[in-house]
């Protein structure tokens, strides 16, 4: 085995072994014990060989049906709704201590989010696209569309009022963008979980057994090519 193929190939268990005695540590699970917090649910998993969540910093545990399915929409190349993927990315920017840019990319997000169901609900009632451009350009802005997703969509019900959309999402948006403020930790928390609350409300993300349903649907409409996967492309969201 060359040298390059020996560091990328990764350590055999004596070098596992060896590494673990130099920290201190008897086995795997045991680090793993070591670098998690105590009391976060689902570690229990871990030491006892059953299902194994998945840790991302500062979200909840992925559970193993949750990652297969997102192995399988990967694969098939279905495409995360645009709100769901500027949420993730703002969750990035957040860890990476950009503040402001996290703040607008997550307000954008909750705005089209709330964009894409006031779309959907008028489509179902057969607006012509060109009629609901125009009704989306009179509520252009997250403290204008908030009213008309929650009268139209939500049925007057929502698990955010507007009073919140506006200091927690409208407000610290326009001063990162027009002032060019610089928000501190706790402020972003707040947007970052308001913005997560009507991202999942507006357009929520499938079950996995319905993410492995479409896959499977998808594969058979769609023969796999030379590369290995299908030509058409798919979005991995509610339909119209």
């Amino acid at each position: 085995m060359t040298d390059f193929a020996a560091r990328h190939i990764g350590p055999d268990e004596a070098a596992e072994r060896h590494m673990l005695a130099t920290l201190g540590y008897s086995s795997l699970d045991e680090l793993i014990r070591a670098a998690l917090p105590s009391d976060d649910a689902g570690l229990a998993g871990v030491a006892t060989g059953g299902p194994v969540p998945v840790v991302i910093r500062g979200q909840r545990w992925a559970t193993p049906e949750e990652v297969t399915a997102g192995f399988a929409a990967a694969s098939s190349k279905l495409d995360l709704p645009l709100a769901h993927t500027m949420l993730r990315r703002s969750l990035v920017e957040l860890h990476a201590g950009d503040y402001r840019l996290c703040v607008i990319n997550a307000c954008s997000a909750a705005e089209i989010a709330l964009n894409d169901a006031i779309t959907a609900r008028l489509r179902a009632h057969g607006l012509a696209e060109a009629e609901t451009e125009q009704l989306l350009r009179l509520g252009s802005g997250i403290a204008e569309a908030f009213p008309v997703y929650r009268q139209l969509v939500a049925a007057g019900q929502s698990a955010v009022s507007r009073n919140r959309v506006i200091d927690q999402l409208a407000n610290p948006r326009n001063r990162a963008v027009h002032a060019g403020e610089h928000p501190d930790e706790a402020v972003v928390q707040r947007v970052i979980e308001t913005a997560g609350l009507l991202v999942q409300e507006a357009v929520p993300l499938p079950r996995p057994d319905d993410i492995l349903r479409l896959t499977r649907s998808r594969s058979r409409r769609c023969p796999p090519t030379a590369s290995g996967v299908g030509s058409a492309r798919d979005t991995a969201g509610p339909g119209p």
